[in-house]
């Protein structure tokens, strides 16, 4: 009985650690897109004792924001954006540069505007400079472009792998029952039908548990 309780709780954790946790960290790692920015740096200044950086935006967004502000406080920087007058919502995203052209994050700000400018945005230390993205301006939808993603390929590996381990756990499950449970009937249980149906349909509870464990971080990652 021991034996079989052992299997039984034994597997099933090691099951869910794999697909909850492992499998994820391993082939379910997001990765950011390949966006460049043609914002361009017009001036340094002076903002309320603060060294600034006022940038001019892309020409596609330019109907929308004039221009946005960077600035330097202690440990951080800030960022406010200049709107045309007849803007009161934006949804938006800025998207993070290092001094290596790197993307090191993503912040998503929405915002009933009741002046021209949006409120500061506080920016990691390390920002060299943005990319504003828009998604939604007073009510006209830009188009969302994919800042992150999960690779297809990865993906379809992922689920080729979570189908191999639950087809093991569902024997090891049967098992573990039948040594746990079946006394002197645990061999008819282990190759009987009903042995295998008790084990696939918890070895795919113990899966769906599982996979919804790793995917809704993901998702909410993905959803930026």
């Amino acid at each position: 009985m021991l034996i079989g309780y052992i299997l039984l709780f034994g597997s099933m954790a090691l099951f869910f650690v794999t697909l909850g946790w492992f499998l994820p960290r391993w082939l379910l790692r997001t990765k950011y897109a390949d966006i460049k920015t043609s914002d361009r740096g017009m001036r340094r200044c002076l903002f309320k004792g603060k060294r600034c950086i006022v940038y001019d935006v892309s020409r596609a967004q330019r109907k929308y924001v004039r221009r946005y502000i960077l600035c330097q406080e202690k440990g951080y920087k800030t960022l406010r954006c200049h709107a045309v007058s007849a803007v009161t919502y934006l949804d938006y995203d800025v998207v993070l540069f290092n001094r290596y052209d790197k993307i090191i994050g993503v912040i998503h700000v929405k915002e009933n505007l009741t002046s021209g400018f949006t409120r500061s945005v506080q920016l990691p230390d390390d920002t060299a400079y943005i990319s504003l993205e828009l998604r939604r301006v007073n009510k006209e939808f830009l188009g969302k472009k994919q800042i992150v993603s999960i690779s297809r390929k990865k993906m379809l590996v992922f689920a080729l792998l979570a189908l191999l381990l639950a087809a093991g756990e569902s024997f090891v499950i049967k098992v573990g029952c039948a040594y746990a449970f079946g006394g002197v009937y645990r061999e008819d249980f282990i190759s009987s039908m009903d042995g295998t149906v008790w084990g696939v349909g918890a070895a795919l509870s113990v899966a769906l548990l599982g996979l919804l464990f790793a995917l809704v971080p993901i998702r909410r990652r993905t959803k930026k």
